[in-house]
């Protein structure tokens, strides 16, 4: 994957061309991208002033409007060094105009009613709305994407659960051992889940057999903030834009994965939000940051990948039809469907969402169990002991889930897909 250039991070590279490699660096970090080195920067920079083909600027008409400047920035952070790397007077632009912007400046700022309102200043509160309003304004801006994939009803659908992530999240044994960070978290998901899963799919699996990929996001992709008492103090990463950027970054990985391993499929992107991702346990649910993940997504896809699509709804639930199929995503549900109170739950649901399958996470250890023929999917996390499952007495490897559909059978295989790996640097000694 360090060899691809995205076509956002080719235009980043043109904007700046005429500046020091190392500006142009700066800026594609700003932005998110952390894979190209310096030389490797330089050297793409060399190869736009040779004029290679490789190098040049291919990104559709009317991106730089978009994208000049991923968030509408208050004054004081543009002040705070960012217009001295990425020129931010010529660049921080949007094509729509001021008034509309103006006007879901505020609709969103109304909606963030209560956002950690003891300790997060004014003027942040004002730059969240401000980003989430960018972010939102330009969605509705993409234009329609031309979907070519019909599904072959013969083959099968490959469906990865995600969730319980909490980028952002650090997780300290009783003797002082990191055993989950940024770190870890960008290794598991950006890198052995891709690899593992891509595996999977082609060496375990029939890859002819399969004509699509499903990923499905059921919550707590970010860790948040102001969730529990004293959380701060386990975290390694607290900005939502950097723990959204983090995932946002590993979950592109993971599609790209799945894209360019040989096959073509089609991915479609599915989600729905956790209780993590709000911004303080007293906030709206509605304004959760792993919307904004699912925001980045769309317009990845929308700009990168023609055969990616995103898409999710205001909701705790999403109904998302595979292969003939309604498959029920949400954060949180029942481990299993046997006592009384918890059947009525899957019950009641049932009849509400008439689901054949369901997907949620929450308690960050798998299961697999069925309530009236109803396979019902638990998702684990990456994250393996915290303080959760400390509290619940329940450890599990850490992993992720990956099963398929068919169009005849409904659910057919099933796997676990395990990432008790860490980086070398934190490996038991």
């Amino acid at each position: 994957m360090s060899a691809y250039w995205s076509q956002t991070e080719r235009l980043i590279v043109n904007l700046m061309k005429d500046r020091p490699a190392g500006d142009v660096h700066s800026a594609l970090r700003l932005f998110g991208s952390t894979k190209h080195t310096l030389d490797a920067v330089s050297d793409f920079l060399a190869g736009i002033n040779r004029g290679d083909s490789d190098a040049v600027n291919v990104c559709p008409d009317g991106l730089r409007d978009l994208i000049a400047g991923p968030f509408i920035m208050p004054e004081e952070v543009l002040s705070d060094g960012l217009d001295q790397v990425f020129q931010a007077k010529t660049v921080l632009n949007i094509n729509l105009p001021m008034e509309e912007i103006e006007h879901l400046d505020k609709k969103v700022a109304r909606r963030m009613f209560g956002l950690d309102f003891v300790r997060l200043p004014n003027n942040e509160k004002l730059f969240l709305a401000k980003m989430l309003a960018s972010v939102q304004a330009r969605i509705d801006l993409l234009p329609p994407v031309e979907w070519h994939f019909s599904p072959n009803p013969k083959k099968e659908a490959a469906v990865i659960i995600l969730s319980d992530h909490h980028f952002g999240k650090m997780v300290v044994n009783d003797k002082g051992r990191i055993l989950y960070n940024s770190e870890i978290a960008r290794y598991r998901i950006g890198d052995l889940l891709p690899r593992r899963v891509v595996k999977l799919l082609t060496r375990y699996l029939n890859p002819d057999e399969i004509d699509e990929v499903h990923i499905l996001m059921v919550g707590d992709i970010i860790d948040g903030h102001g969730i529990y008492p004293g959380q701060e103090m386990h975290q390694d990463v607290h900005s939502f834009i950097d723990q959204a950027a983090d995932a946002t970054t590993c979950i592109w990985s993971l599609i790209q994965g799945i894209r360019q391993c040989g096959h073509n499929w089609p991915v479609y992107v599915r989600g729905v939000r956790g209780n993590h991702g709000r911004q303080h346990k007293f906030a709206i649910v509605e304004n959760n940051f792993d919307y904004l993940v699912l925001q980045q997504l769309k317009i990845m896809a929308q700009y990168e990948d023609a055969g990616v699509d995103v898409d999710f709804g205001p909701e705790e639930y999403y109904n998302h039809e595979i292969k003939g199929w309604n498959v029920h995503l949400r954060h949180e549900a029942p481990e299993q469907p046997e006592t009384p109170a918890r059947k009525a739950k899957f019950a009641g649901w049932k009849d509400i969402h008439k689901y054949d399958i369901m997907c949620y996470g929450h308690k960050h250890h798998p299961a697999n169990t069925t309530y009236m023929d109803s396979p019902l999917f638990m998702n684990g996390s990456p994250i393996e002991i915290d303080d959760l499952a400390e509290r619940m007495a329940v450890m599990s490897r850490p992993s992720q889930t990956l099963f398929g559909i068919s169009t005849r059978w409904g659910q057919t295989f099933h796997y676990n897909v395990y990432l008790d790996e860490v980086p070398d640097a934190y490996a038991k000694s």
